[in-house]
């Protein structure tokens, strides 16, 4: 089953309400340069990002009684009557890497390109592990550009804004075809999973500062 999902494509959260992304939303962050774009996007499939049947759920809200949270004035009280979500990291771990892996064999094959093409890959940094896993199931596609990892170790998975963040932190590092591909839970209670990928590819102006930076 194929549908759309009205959900960030580079969003780790659920249900997150987005418009239709035109060519000319990209990020700042892929157009700014002095006298040009550093970056051309190769693969830009904006929102929503494309949804896919899962093994099974991994995300839900559940109401429950007898919930620790925090006191106003320091400690712990418990709620009898609370609204919690859960995260199943098991399946997570199982479904994200083979999402990620998917969505850039997807982006690839649509753009004309080969896993060989691909110089880095800067996934949705959801964890060590699971970018771990997603290398793995890379290399059984072929596809097998430096990947980036570990770079949110200071703050944490910070959902939305890893794949950014890490661009940011490995600007004159990153040259050629760089994927960008991300996953992301369904809606609560259901077997699906978000997954999407953004390809870049640097310019001679990009790869001319980044020689300078080094």
């Amino acid at each position: 089953m194929r549908r759309r999902h009205p959900a960030h494509l580079l969003h780790h959260g659920a249900g997150e309400q987005a418009r239709p992304a035109q060519l000319s939303d990209q990020p700042e962050l892929i157009r700014r340069s002095p006298d040009g774009k550093c970056w051309r996007t190769c693969h830009w499939p904006g929102y929503p990002s494309e949804q896919q049947l899962a093994q099974k759920s991994a995300f839900d809200f559940h109401v429950r009684d007898h919930v620790p949270v925090p006191a106003p004035g320091g400690g712990t009280w418990h709620d009898d009557d609370r609204l919690v979500y859960s995260l199943d990291g098991m399946a997570i771990a199982e479904i994200a890497p083979r999402a990620m892996a998917a969505a850039v064999a997807k982006a690839l094959g649509e753009s004309g390109l080969a896993g060989g093409d691909v110089n880095f890959v800067v996934p949705h940094q959801a964890g060590t592990g699971i970018v771990r896993f997603t290398e793995m199931q890379l290399e059984g596609l072929g596809i097998r550009g430096e990947l980036v990892n570990g770079l949110t170790r200071r703050t944490g998975n910070v959902s939305a804004c890893s794949v950014p963040h890490v661009l940011k932190e490995t600007w004159s590092r990153l040259t050629g075809l760089v994927a960008c591909p991300t996953a992301a839970v369904g809606s609560p209670g259901r077997p699906e999973v978000l997954q999407g990928c953004v390809l870049l590819r640097s310019t001679a102006l990009h790869d001319r500062q980044a020689t300078v930076a080094a």
